[in-house]
């Protein structure tokens, strides 16, 4: 059940070159869920299916969950001559997904605007600049959403789930709770606050329009796990307003259209582009971001930590075990003095080597992780980011009397994507059956395994994609780890749409009944220019269905 209440009222009032509006309300949201999931194996007849109609295991799941949100809210506006405008805003919020001494928040607002093409100054001006505006604003507003719908509205109490005790009691297994998680109990609203300056300018009897807008946007007191908790509390870090984060960036829009005559076009393009910077952090020991301690201070959000891959082991890296060079596959692989080796792994030809980055006294030419912190990261390194950058569009269309024709292109300029998954590596982690994929049989594999010379051991491939395949898992959870070598590049253009069309002559259709008609063509995710392994969609990141390619015909008919 949801319940909502919105009621406002707004004044308004000119006089002489001033005007006045203002505008006061009231919100409130109630929801209550109650769930029951049940579902049940082996049916009788999979086209009856019911609870009843199945003899195999029965599982069953309930949720209760409430949430209510109150809130009152004004606004006042003021313009002097339509040429200096002033807007101011306030809200004061509560939730019940917060500690009831911590459930209000207040969030103010302003905003300024000056045309500065409508002053008196500017006269010069007026045959060819339409409009010329500078704007700033700075804001404040609240988040309260906090995760999943469990954690989401109840995050400030203690949960204990029930289940069958690991003891054993009278010969049988009793129910108890599970230990209940750490909570904070003075939590509440985590703040975003926003600084906006702008200029909107317009030519050319409004032929060429243009925006710029620099934006920072600082998140105060973020809703995360609360600190750098060591292993011995046993427990998770609760989510406390533990973080500050800081976002820059910027936005570039121009456009011109334009008709003469009979022949119309219009182009436009625009580009974004920020940046995320972690402030404040309980993280006391820096350590490298993970599930546990997802950042720290100075954190770019998006830096992907790794090794830098430098190529594989072959077989000279490695000192003979006996006098007939077939026995080293049997035999102790020794490097040679000088190669360098990797913490815990027993390396073998094929097997993906990195560079050495940092030694100290306990790892001398030995790749390793260090304390995982920024401090001392071993021989890993920030060898990418995954945030978008520079993401951009452009749109294109002309005319001719009847004729149309339009096209929309969209993408990212800058990106680094890990996709290390099935697609990558399932039949290199000890998959002994399943699908083999394109590309997949470009990896190491030596020339002659029997061979007794060392030529017979050096790699078919030149420059392979994949290391070396073990019928177990091997090394390969060395091979695989974070790394430059399977750091894709996520950059692409994709002609989003494109449509050609002809509106009939009025004169025509007129005579059948109709006042207008048209045809036309339409084609969705036409080309897509990406570096990306075959299979992947730039856009969802992922190796599953992608969007898909539509080609569409069709007519308008207005009667």
């Amino acid at each position: 059940d949801y319940n909502s209440i919105n009621a406002y009222a707004t004044y308004r009032k000119s006089f002489k070159d001033h005007n006045l509006k203002i505008m006061g309300g009231f919100s409130q949201e109630t929801s209550r869920t109650e769930e029951l999931k049940v579902s049940r194996l082996d049916m009788i007849d999979p086209d009856l299916p019911s609870i009843t109609g199945g003899v195999g295991e029965t599982t069953a799941n309930d949720y209760y969950g409430e949430y209510i949100i109150r809130g009152a809210y004004g606004r006042i506006n003021y313009d002097y001559q339509g040429k200096y405008l002033l807007e101011v805003n306030g809200r004061y919020d509560g939730s019940s997904r917060f500690p009831r001494n911590n459930r209000y928040g207040f969030f103010p607002s302003f905003s300024l605007g000056w045309q500065v093409g409508r002053e008196k100054f500017m006269k010069w001006t007026e045959n060819w600049l339409n409009e010329f505006k500078l704007r700033a604003s700075w804001g404040e507003i609240g988040n309260q959403v906090l995760g999943d719908k469990l954690i989401h509205n109840y995050a400030y109490i203690a949960m204990m789930d029930p289940e069958k005790a690991q003891w054993i009691m009278n010969g049988m297994r009793p129910i108890t709770l599970t230990t209940p998680g750490m909570v904070s109990s003075n939590f509440t609203w985590e703040v975003a606050k926003t600084t906006n300056i702008g200029v909107d300018l317009s030519l050319f009897n409004n032929r060429l329009q243009t925006t710029f807008e620099w934006y920072q946007r600082r998140t105060v007191g973020m809703l995360a796990p609360g600190a750098d908790f060591s292993a011995e509390i046993g427990a998770a870090a609760p989510r406390m307003n533990a973080a500050d984060l800081r976002n820059r960036g910027w936005e570039w829009s121009i456009s011109w259209r334009e008709q003469r005559g009979d022949w119309r076009y219009n182009i436009s393009f625009n580009i974004y582009d920020s940046k995320t910077i972690i402030e404040k952090y309980d993280n006391a020991a820096c350590s490298l971001p993970s599930d546990a301690m997802p950042y720290y201070e100075g954190m770019t959000l998006g830096e992907h930590w790794g090794y830098v891959t430098d190529g594989f082991y072959e077989i000279n890296d490695f000192v003979p075990s006996s006098d007939d060079v077939k026995g080293w596959q049997d035999g102790v692989w020794t490097l040679r003095e000088g190669i360098t080796s990797i913490q815990g792994i027993t390396v073998r030809p094929g097997d993906v080597k990195f560079k050495n980055l940092r030694d100290d006294e306990n790892s001398v030419n030995r790749i390793d992780p260090g304390a995982s912190t920024v401090d001392n990261p071993g021989d890993q390194k920030i060898i990418g980011n995954t945030s978008a950058r520079f993401q951009f569009g452009s749109s294109l269309g002309f005319g001719y009397k009847g004729f149309d024709f339009s096209m929309l292109l969209q993408g990212t300029g800058k990106r680094d994507v890990w996709l290390l998954d099935q697609s990558i590596y399932k039949p290199f982690g000890g998959v002994k059956h399943g699908a083999l994929y394109k590309g997949h049989s470009d990896y190491w594999k030596p020339r002659d395994m029997n061979a007794n010379t060392v030529e017979g051991w050096t790699s078919v491939n030149d420059n392979p994609k994949y290391p070396r395949i073990y019928d177990n898992l091997g090394n390969q959870g060395s091979n695989f780890r974070t790394q430059t070598h399977f750091l894709e590049n996520g950059a692409y253009l994709r002609v989003k749409n494109i449509t050609v069309g002809y509106t009939f002559p009025t004169a025509w259709v007129s005579k059948v009944g109709l006042t207008k008609a048209k045809i036309y063509f339409s084609g969705e995710n036409l080309f897509t220019f990406s570096s990306l392994p075959t299979g992947f969609d730039p856009e969802r990141l992922s190796w599953s269905y992608p969007f898909y390619r539509t080609l569409s015909f069709g007519f308008n008919l207005t009667l």
